[in-house]
C-alpha cells in the first residue's frame, strides 16, 4: 500500500515536468522500426504466462508490472524523445484509454445496482436462450452494457453447475462480441465508422452475417452444454426436469459421510479391537454434522428456487443504463453536427461519471442489491490496470500500421475480414477499423455503398461490409480483443468461476471461432 502511494506521488510529481519537456522541437521519424512491437508482445507474454507460473504473484503484482513496465516507460518515450508525430499519438490514446476505462467503469457500476431475481435453473435450454436474447441486445446497448448486465445473472442460474466456464467463454463469444455488429452502439469500430459517415442504420445489412455467426456458435454451445450438463448429473433428458448438479453433488457428499461413519462404526472390526475411541467418535460425529449441513442447504436452495419469482431490484439503474448508451448516441450526432466544433473528448465522458454518480447515491455500495450480486471494484482495477499497460504498447504497432497498412497488399474481402480480424484479435479494434477503412478508401474502388464519406470519398460495400465483420467478429479471439472480454473474466473469477488461461481460452477460440469465420468467408467474401 505504501509503495502505491509512493509511485501515485511520483507520477503527480513528473507529470509537469513531462509535459513541458514534450513542448521541445523534435525531429518527426518517417519510420518505426518493427522492433518497437516488441514491448506489446511482452505485455502478451506476461498475461498469458506469468498466471500459469505464479497466479498469485500475478493477482498482487500485475498493477506496477503494467504500469511501471510499460505504461510509463512507454509513454514516457513516446511523449518526449520520438517526436510530434508519435507524442500525438500518445496523447490520442492515453485520452482514449481515458474515456474507454470510464464507459467501462460506469457500465460496470451502474449495473452492479441491478439484481436481476428469479428461480433461473442454468439448463442447456435455460442458457442459450440467454445467450441468444443478450447477442440480440448487444446490438442495441452495446457489448459493454449488454455484458455488464448480463453475465451475474448468468453465473448465479448457473452457481449450482460445477463445469460453467465454457458457459462465460460462449457468452464471450456471442454477447460481448458478435452480437454488437447491427448498428454503430454495437462495437467502438462501427461508431467510428458511424462519425466518418456512414448512415446509422447501414449496419442492419450486416444481419445474415450476424445471423450465420450467431447461429453457428449458439448450435455448438447448445450441443456441447448438453453434454456437459448430462455429465454432471447423468440423467437422459434434459427437458425432464431433471436434478442439477449441485443436488447430485450435495447427496454424493451426504453418501460418503454416512458411509464413513458406518466403517468406523462397523461391529465386526470393533469386536476384533475390542474397544471405541474418543477420537472415532468425534470423527463419527463430524461426519453426522457434515450430512446434516449438507441435507439443510439443499433444502433451503429447493425452497428458495422454488419460491422466489421474476423481478428485477434497482429498477433506476436501467434508466441510468439507457442514458449512457444516450450519452453515446447524442456524442454522434453532435460530432456529426458540428464537425471540428463539438469535443471529441468531454462532454461524453462527464455524461457517464454524472450517472455512475447517481447510481452510487440509489444503490450505495453497502445496498443489499450491491452485496447479493457480490459487488466490488476489484475487477474494474484490474481492468484498468493492465489496460493502461495494454493501450501504451501497442502506440508503435498502430503507428506502423497506420503507415504502412496500404503496403499489405489487401485488395479482395476476404483479405480485409482475415487482416482487420487478426489485428484486432489483439490491438484495439476501433483504430484498426479506421486503418483499414483508409487502406480500402485507396485502392479507388467502386464506390456501391449508396452514399460518399465525410471526407468525400468511398469504397465497395463487400470490402466495408468484411472490414465491420471483422473487426467486431473478431475481437473474441482473446481475452484481450474487446474490452468487455477481460471484464467479464475477472467478474466470473470474483464469483468463483475458475476460467481458462490466455491460452486455454484461445484454444476454445481456435476450435470453434476459426472454423466459424472460415465458413463465413466462403459464404460472404469469397
Amino acid at each position: 500500500m505504501i509503495l502505491k502511494k509512493l509511485f501515485t506521488a511520483f507520477l503527480f510529481v513528473l507529470t509537469p515536468v513531462l509535459l513541458s519537456a514534450s513542448q521541445a522541437e523534435h525531429v518527426v521519424p518517417t519510420e518505426l522500426s518493427i522492433l518497437w512491437v516488441l514491448p506489446f508482445v511482452g505485455i502478451l507474454l506476461c498475461i498469458a504466462i506469468i498466471p500459469l507460473i505464479n497466479g498469485h504473484f500475478w493477482e498482487k503484482n500485475l498493477w506496477w508490472i503494467s504500469l511501471g513496465v510499460f505504461c510509463i516507460p512507454m509513454s514516457l518515450i513516446f511523449t518526449i524523445f520520438m517526436g510530434e508525430q508519435l507524442r500525438e499519438l500518445t496523447f490520442e490514446k492515453a485520452l482514449e484509454y481515458i474515456s474507454f476505462i470510464i464507459l467501462l467503469g460506469s457500465l460496470f457500476t451502474i449495473s452492479g445496482g441491478i439484481l436481476i431475481k428469479g428461480s433461473l435453473n442454468g439448463t442447456p435450454v435455460v442458457n442459450s436462450i440467454f445467450l441468444f436474447i443478450g447477442s440480440i441486445i448487444a446490438s442495441f446497448v452495446g457489448t459493454t452494457g449488454a455484458s455488464m448486465l448480463l453475465i451475474r445473472p448468468l453465473i448465479r442460474a448457473n452457481s449450482s453447475r460445477k463445469n460453467k466456464a465454457h458457459i462465460v467463454i460462449f457468452f464471450i463469444f456471442l454477447v460481448s462480441n458478435i452480437g454488437g455488429l447491427l448498428t454503430p452502439l454495437g462495437d467502438p469500430p462501427l461508431f467510428l465508422g458511424y462519425l466518418q459517415g456512414v448512415p446509422f442504420t447501414w449496419t442492419l445489412r450486416l444481419l445474415p452475417q450476424w445471423a450465420v455467426a450467431s447461429s453457428i456458435v449458439l448450435a455448438i454451445f447448445y450441443f456441447f452444454d448438453v453434454f456437459m450438463y448430462r455429465k454432471e448429473t447423468g440423467t437422459v433428458s434434459i427437458s425432464q426436469g431433471s436434478s442439477p448438479a449441485a443436488d447430485q453433488r450435495g447427496f454424493f457428499s451426504i453418501e460418503n459421510d454416512i458411509t464413513n461413519s458406518l466403517e468406523i462404526l462397523d461391529l465386526n472390526r470393533l469386536a476384533d479391537k475390542g474397544r471405541i475411541t474418543l477420537q472415532s467418535l468425534a470423527t463419527v460425529r463430524r461426519y453426522l454434522n457434515n450430512a446434516k449441513e449438507t441435507l439443510l442447504e439443499l433444502s433451503t436452495v429447493r425452497t428458495d428456487n422454488r419460491s422466489e419469482k421474476f423481478g428485477i431490484d434497482g429498477k433506476l439503474n436501467l434508466v441510468l443504463l439507457a442514458g449512457i448508451v444516450i450519452c453515446i448516441f447524442m456524442q454522434g450526432v453532435m460530432v456529426k453536427k458540428f464537425p471540428g466544433k463539438w469535443p471529441a473528448f468531454g462532454p461524453q465522458e462527464l455524461g457517464m461519471l454524472i450517472l455512475t454518480g447517481i447510481s452510487l447515491l440509489i444503490t450505495p455500495l453497502a445496498s443489499e442489491t450491491r452485496k447479493l450480486n457480490g459487488f466490488t471494484f476489484g475487477p474494474i482495477k484490474e481492468v484498468a490496470f493492465l489496460f493502461a499497460g495494454i493501450f501504451a504498447a501497442m502506440i508503435p504497432a498502430l503507428h506502423i500500421l497506420q503507415h504502412k497498412g496500404a503496403a499489405l497488399g489487401i485488395v479482395k474481402p476476404w483479405q480485409f475480414f482475415w487482416a482487420s480480424g487478426s489485428l484486432s484479435s489483439f490491438l484495439d479494434n476501433a483504430p484498426t477499423y479506421l486503418t483499414f477503412l483508409s487502406v480500402g478508401k485507396g485502392l479507388n474502388l467502386p464506390n456501391d455503398l449508396g452514399f460518399v464519406l465525410n471526407d468525400g470519398t468511398g469504397l465497395s460495400a463487400a470490402v466495408l461490409a468484411a472490414i465491420s465483420c471483422g473487426s467486431v467478429f473478431m475481437g473474441a479471439n482473446t481475452y484481450i480483443g474487446n474490452g468487455p472480454n477481460f471484464m467479464v473474466r475477472s467478474i466470473a473469477e470474483e464469483n468463483g468461476v475458475k476460467m481458462p488461461s490466455f491460452f486455454g481460452y484461445m484454444l476454445y477460440s481456435g476450435s470453434i471461432l476459426i472454423p466459424t469465420f472460415i465458413l463465413i468467408t466462403f459464404i460472404f467474401f469469397i
